[in-house]
């Protein structure tokens, strides 16, 4: 990519702050941002109600970064909804059916599905987190090895599959999603 994904244009808007308000919209009331201190990324969702961390470390790995978010979450919370924002289709009442599962089913991991296919945001229990994110593990090795507690979450929204890794995925999911209005 030239630029960095969460500033690609989705909608008129960067593919950061539409997640972000998206996640807002769905009812979602403590986000945490981590994002690094890069050019755009702060000016874009500086304004949202949500907190901001920063990840600046080179070479580091989502896990990282998401360590970061839950060292800032409220010692309260039961979850951990993990969202990535080069899946910037996710419709606001797919994150909205992900926490109502969460709160039906609060020891378990809430996975999406589109047509079969694994998607995200996921939704993991906060203990889960805490004991299995150490260096070094990543949330893949925390799926598997609680597998036996995940719930799939079926959906409609093709968004949770529709993730932007290249020049390619962007203007493929683009002109899909243009195509669907």
């Amino acid at each position: 990519m030239l630029q960095p994904k969460q500033l690609l244009d989705i909608s008129g808007r960067p593919a950061l702050r539409k997640c972000l308000e998206d996640i807002l919209v769905s009812g979602i009331k403590d986000v945490i941002a981590v994002i690094r201190d890069r050019a755009g990324l702060l000016e874009a969702v500086g304004d949202l109600p949500v907190r901001i961390a920063f990840n600046n470390a080179n070479e580091s790995e989502m896990a990282d970064s998401l360590r970061i978010g839950i060292g800032l979450s409220d010692a309260g919370a039961t979850g951990i909804l993990v969202c990535l924002c080069d899946h910037p289709f996710v419709k606001p009442e797919t994150y909205a059916a992900i926490a109502r599962a969460h709160f039906s089913h609060p020891g378990s991991i809430i996975i999406p599905r589109y047509r079969g296919r694994n998607g995200h945001p996921c939704l993991f229990p906060r203990a889960f987190l805490l004991k299995g994110l150490l260096p070094g593990r990543s949330l893949r090795g925390i799926v598997n090895e609680n597998s036996s507690a995940i719930i799939w979450l079926e959906t409609a929204d093709e968004g949770v599959v529709m993730d932007i890794d290249t020049e390619e995925d962007y203007q493929s999911a683009c002109l899909k999603k243009i195509s669907s209005l």
